[in-house]
């Protein structure tokens, strides 16, 4: 049989003892007691006396006392007095007493929101049971020891439940019983109010200059003189220079420099001794702006374009190898040079090389890869050379819109009949190549620790730094060796991580249906159905031609000795031993070289192919419609354009009022004369500071006391003496030119 165990009150009502007795007596060892499983409302765990303990006069009072608490447990049952769990769902608690149904759809309530009903659904049934209970004031039990016997019991029950304060069961109360008259007044009453300025700040709004000199000085909208002057400044058109200069918004202040602005012209604007807004008001209200006004004012247009205008997204949809995008990335590890020439780079120093890489667009295989001291189109040919002798030419290419690439889309066009386009200038986004430059740098260039430099100055590490400087000491000889890995070797282990790694990795991008660059391309363009080129095919794409000797059946050139790459090559190498050759290579590409007889046809542009050489040392998407993007572009046009004509009505404002860049006024509160532009041609000249000056010297004088003149004008509203002196020295200046 279970033992029966009873709260310090039960084990009270059975005995008539005082709780201290019972307490003391549990204490000493004369009534058993154990901790409850729960804390109370307090947070401790009472004791729970065995009945077990209790004399044998008081089995009778303790049948009784548990008839009477089964009755009452039945009794709260039958009316709905379950105990809430705070898992269950607020929506879903069971309430203490049955609560009228709110028509939600009452005209009454048209004006509150689905949150505000739910909140006020939430605190009805809390209030309503109080209520009840004032009716009824009958105790019940909440758990199987703790009993609830007055409103204040209620209360806590109700907070702990609803998991906030007792006081907001009281205030919830009060603003139900003080809602009206009907159950849909006192209902409404519980929703919270939503403020109709939220959002807004009624210091701003009472007072407006303040916001439109915040709004005016972070982004930069001030007018300010010097700048202006020096836009006006016109060089001879002789000289050759540029007459026109951008136009530079005078000043983009921080915000605490703009409530510094504010607390000192706040007595200027407003004499009648209120304070100006907080720092964290001018915060406030400077952050909410949108991004796109705040980024085109105080990043420029480019960085509106890139962070703020939509891009257009292409689909892809083509064939696997119809479509290569291009495209140059300098690596983030330092090298020490073993593999490029000495007239490129000096051997042994430290250096980061460059790649072009030429990727396959459906796919998004990497097919072609070079690598150089200075990118160019010499690099990009020997990219596409690779990617052409082991999968064929493409139908179009995808590139930048650099000089080197202009000059390769020229050679393509002309020899192989590849049209191009071009990415958008200044939007890297707009090339899908970019994505496979994000994961280079960091699946591939991190790889190599102390030599990895980070992707810019603000992350390279410390271990990095150190590693130059040992590479240092290796080349002075006090080292036996150096951090930094060789150039070759670096290469070839690129090589190796595109191959084996990249080209194997499952892609989640569009239309690649879960597999890797390689298992794409390889369904979709089997090898059978691939039509690689020879190299001898292209041989427009070999940059450099020289002059060399066969000597031995060999070729010597860049200092590297080149041997023939087959044996119908090594034959009629043979044949011209001891003659003179010309030879087409690519110096960012010493891989390959095409060795030409140079007394043949000359219809032909190097004459006779005589044999492929090789240095065995080294080996180691669809067009958007024209019609789709001018929409898209004017688009862009009218949103950038709304933006840059509310710039410019704020410029209005600022000059209306009278509102001054901060140099302007430092200079005006110290009395100091900002200084007018001048041209090269005014600078005085050292070697010769007598020169008497001329008629054009006396007519630019007169310009400049003119220039001066309308820089001073433009601050007169504040009235400082220096503005009349300078006014004073302009006339001179304009007199003394005029007798001359």
């Amino acid at each position: 049989m279970s033992e029966l165990w009873l709260t310090v009150e039960e084990f009270t009502a059975v005995t008539g003892w005082h709780r201290h007795s019972i307490q003391k007596m549990g204490t000493l060892g004369k009534l058993a007691f154990k901790l409850a499983d729960e804390p109370g409302l307090n947070g401790v765990r009472e004791r729970l006396y065995a009945a077990s303990s209790l004399p044998a006069e008081f089995t009778q009072k303790l049948l009784d006392f548990c008839i009477r608490k089964e009755q009452q447990k039945a009794t709260a049952e039958s009316t709905a007095l379950v105990p809430l769990k705070s898992s269950i769902p607020k929506s879903d608690q069971p309430t203490l007493f049955t609560a009228p149904l709110i028509p939600f759809a009452a005209p009454e309530l048209a004006g509150l929101t689905e949150e505000q009903r739910e909140i006020a659904r939430q605190r009805y049934d809390a209030v309503l049971a109080i209520v009840n209970w004032r009716t009824d004031p009958h105790p019940f039990f909440i758990t199987s020891h703790r009993e609830v016997r007055s409103e204040t019991d209620l209360v806590k029950y109700i907070a702990k439940q609803h998991g906030v304060h007792q006081s907001a069961i009281w205030k919830w109360l009060a603003r139900y019983e003080k809602g009206g008259e009907t159950p849909l007044a006192k209902f409404k009453a519980l929703a919270d109010r939503a403020r109709s300025d939220r959002g807004q700040s009624r210091v701003l709004t009472n007072y407006p200059k303040t916001a439109e000199y915040a709004l005016i000085k972070y982004l930069g909208l001030a007018p300010s003189q010097y700048l202006e002057a020096a836009r006006e400044l016109k060089l001879p058109a002789e000289l050759g220079l540029d007459h026109t200069m951008p136009r530079f918004m005078s000043e983009r202040l921080p915000i605490t420099a703009i409530f510094d602005g504010i607390q000192r012209e706040w007595p200027n604007w407003y004499n009648h001794g209120s304070r100006p807004p907080s720092y964290g008001t001018i915060l406030n209200f400077l952050k909410s702006l949108p991004d796109p006004v705040t980024t085109l004012a105080r990043q420029g247009a480019r960085a509106y374009e890139n962070k703020c205008e939509p891009h257009l997204k292409r689909a892809y949809n083509m064939p696997v190898n119809s479509w290569w995008v291009s495209d140059h990335r300098v690596f983030d590890v330092f090298c020490w040079n073993d593999y490029f020439p000495e007239f490129q780079q000096e051997q042994g120093s430290w250096m980061r090389v460059w790649l072009t890489s030429m990727e396959d667009v459906r796919s998004r295989r990497i097919v072609g890869w070079a690598f150089s001291v200075n990118p160019s189109s010499r690099s990009v040919m020997a990219a596409t050379r690779m990617a052409a002798q082991r999968f064929g030419m493409p139908a179009m290419m995808y590139m930048d819109n650099g000089e080197d690439y202009k000059l390769f889309a020229k050679v393509l066009k002309e020899n192989f009949g590849i049209e191009h386009t071009s990415a958008k200038p200044f939007r890297p986004r707009s090339k899908p190549i970019e994505s496979w430059h994000s994961i280079l740098s960091k699946r591939f260039d991190q790889l190599w620790n102390a030599a990895y430099a980070g992707h810019d100055a603000k992350q390279r590490s410390e271990d990095n730094t150190i590693a130059l400087r040992l590479h240092r000491d290796w080349r002075e000889g006090k080292r036996a060796s150096t951090p930094l890995p060789a150039a070759s070797h670096f290469m070839r282990m690129f090589s190796a991580w595109i191959e084996l790694e990249y080209n194997e990795w499952e892609h989640g991008g569009q239309n690649m249906q879960g597999l890797s660059p390689r298992a794409l391309f390889d369904r979709e363009l089997p090898e059978g159905q691939r039509k690689p080129l020879d190299v001898a095919q292209m041989e427009p794409l070999f940059w450099q031609r020289e002059s060399r000797v066969v000597t031995n059946a060999r070729l010597r050139i860049n200092g590297l000795d080149y041997e023939p790459a087959d044996p119908e090559s090594d034959v009629a190498l043979r044949m011209y031993n001891t003659r003179e050759v010309r030879i087409a290579c690519n110096p960012d590409d010493l891989a390959y070289a095409l060795c030409y007889d140079t007394h043949g046809d000359a219809s032909n542009r190097d004459h006779t192919l005589v044999a492929r050489l090789v240095a065995p040392k080294l080996i180691p998407w669809g067009p958007l419609s024209q019609d789709s993007l001018k929409a898209h572009e004017r688009t862009n046009a009218q949103f950038r354009n709304g933006l840059k004509e509310f710039n410019r009505r704020m410029q209005r404002k600022a000059r209306t009022v009278g509102m001054r860049s901060e140099l302007d006024e430092l200079a005006a509160r110290a009395g100091i004369v900002m200084p007018v532009p001048i041209s090269p041609l005014q600078l005085p000249s050292p070697s010769n500071p007598d020169v008497q000056p001329t008629e054009t010297d006396a007519a630019d004088d007169r310009k400049s006391g003119l220039r001066e003149l309308r820089a001073a004008v433009g601050g007169t509203s504040s009235g400082p003496r220096y503005i009349e002196d300078v006014v004073e020295r302009a006339r001179a200046a304009m007199r003394d030119a005029g007798n001359d």
